[in-house]
């Protein structure tokens, strides 16, 4: 557990093996792990801002090479799945309508199977989004720094999303 957060007793550990079927992905709602799979050994911990709320969900992009990572504030990000780097925060006012009085979150995320940069969000009121970066872009976190030479997109406006599917 990170120092300073005390463990909630409930709450799940998820793990997936990366596609090298050599290491593991071990999601917590307080943090995301890699360990090397044969000797159970943690090479690298990623947690998140406590201003994001707990993790919801992870599960690494179809060439295992990103990490999708919600989160209950309704957020998303985009992690390197070798450094644990994160490469952009997607903000939910990007895909969720600004007109809902509900407190909607991501549940959980599908990668597409076939396409790294594409994945769906099932969220906490039944509805379904598929995200991808905008054509101009290609890949998450890459879009052209900004005049003052900041570096990473925010996702405000650089997402695609389909309606939500019910």
């Amino acid at each position: 557990m990170p120092s300073g957060r005390t463990p909630t007793p409930l709450a799940d550990t998820r793990v997936q093996f990366h596609q090298d079927q050599i290491h593991l992905l071990a999601v917590h709602e307080t943090q995301i792990a890699l360990y090397e799979a044969t000797k159970l050994e943690c090479l690298k911990q990623w947690v998140p801002r406590e201003a994001t709320g707990p993790i919801t969900y992870a599960t690494y992009s179809c060439d295992s090479q990103s990490i999708y990572v919600s989160f209950e504030d309704g957020s998303v990000g985009v992690l390197t799945a070798t450094a644990l780097r994160l490469r952009c925060r997607i903000n939910p006012t990007s895909y969720l309508p600004t007109n809902s009085s509900l407190r909607v979150h991501p549940l959980v995320i599908a990668a597409h199977p076939s396409e790294p940069s594409q994945f769906a969000l099932g969220l906490s009121d039944g509805g379904v989004y598929i995200l991808e970066p905008l054509e101009a872009e290609g890949k998450w976190g890459t879009s052209p720094p900004h005049e003052n030479g900041a570096g990473l997109s925010t996702a405000s406006g650089a997402v695609n999303s389909d309606q939500p599917q019910r």
